[in-house]
């Protein structure tokens, strides 16, 4: 009698015709868990077929992953599942990554959904704008406050603890969310959106722009937050830094094992050093990447004609001009953007705050 070959065991089948509503399908919001308890097999199982570290993969991708996974869908579910992360390249993967990583209750879960299809289908409002809706008071971080009163001042009430709590998942810093953290919880379909000013700021901050890189080359799939081997092979590139420096430097950023390396810039501006060797290292860490601030600073001063403390389009465009930067950066619209008082003229130090939190929310 003729034996049937025996299938692969690491055979991959894809059902692409409907099964059905099984009773064993789960919901994508039940996924969440099944995902957060395997988090680093999932994520494992996406990056293998994202070569190019995109951030997203196709349709027949993401069914491969899930069946690699044993997870059985009906089409109305996988269509819901896909619907819920869908972007236009494709699957957000990421953004699944991330809320299955909050293990949150079912029904904050669902409340979140909720949040993020009104304000989708609310607003036509690209994300650095609506993101400086929900900043009210300019400091650059979005608050769970300031997500209350604004959905509220939309008509929609939520629970202040559940935004908290959600806020919470996502930044440790207690002023609240950066642009990226704020696109991930409310907008995971704008995900790798860039916010205003991105071009201007690689330009006038190339130093920055080569450290964030730098970062990101370690950070595959943009957590925003590297351990501490990474984060010392990573600056481990520039090879005037010392061992004990990098081990300095990790000591002062680190937070439980992991350094965020997206809030060193506003940090390095906070902290000084308790002692020499600290002093030392942070000293060196702002000259090697953060001495474009200060040369642009000069220069706006310089053009600063009342010495307010703030500058015109005009004297603004000049700046630029001597600094050999093309306006083909949005300058028109960053410069609207700050204008919040329509004076015609922004603050400087406002500038240089938004320019640095430009760059290192561009992913």
């Amino acid at each position: 009698m003729q034996r049937r070959n025996p299938r692969p065991k690491n055979l991959i089948v894809i059902r692409t015709e409907d099964r059905g509503e099984s009773l064993h399908s789960p919901l994508p919001n039940s996924l969440l868990s099944s995902v957060g308890g395997s988090l680093q097999d999932y994520q494992d199982s996406f990056t293998f077929l994202d070569k190019k570290g995109r951030g997203w993969v196709s349709k027949i991708e993401l069914q491969m992953v899930l069946h690699r996974h044993e997870q059985v869908f009906g089409t109305h579910d996988f269509e819901e599942l896909w619907n819920k992360y869908q972007i236009p390249e494709g699957f957000n993967y990421v953004a699944l990554l991330q809320d299955a990583s909050l293990r949150l209750p079912e029904d904050t879960l669902t409340e979140l959904h909720r949040l993020r299809m009104q304000l989708k289908q609310a607003s036509n409002s690209t994300p650095t704008q609506l993101f400086f809706q929900f900043d009210t008071n300019k400091n650059g971080r979005v608050s769970t406050e300031e997500i209350v009163k604004y959905f509220e001042s939309k008509g929609v009430q939520l629970q202040q603890t559940t935004m908290a709590r959600l806020v919470s998942c996502y930044t440790a810093d207690t002023r609240g969310l950066n642009f990226s953290q704020f696109v991930s919880l409310l907008l995971p379909s704008e995900s790798g959106a860039e916010p205003l000013g991105l071009e201007l700021s690689v330009l006038l901050l190339p130093h920055q722009y080569e450290l964030l890189e730098i970062f990101q080359s370690v950070d595959r799939i943009r957590t925003s937050r590297v351990s501490g081997s990474d984060f010392a092979r990573a600056l481990s590139e520039n090879i005037t830094f010392s061992e004990e420096e990098i081990d300095i430097l990790f000591n002062v950023f680190g937070k439980e094992g992991q350094v965020n390396y997206k809030e060193i810039w506003h940090k390095l501006d906070e902290y000084k050093g308790n002692d020499e060797a600290e002093k030392s290292a942070l000293d060196h860490l702002r000259d090697e990447y953060f001495g474009d601030v200060g040369k642009i600073l000069k220069h706006l001063k310089r053009a600063d004609g009342d010495k307010d403390g703030k500058i015109s389009f005009e004297e603004l465009s000049g700046v630029l001009e001597r600094l050999g930067v093309s306006l083909k950066g949005g300058v028109q619209e960053v410069f609207t953007l700050l204008d919040t008082v329509k004076e015609s003229k922004v603050d400087i130090t406002e500038l240089l705050v938004f320019l640095q939190n430009s760059l290192w929310e561009s992913s």
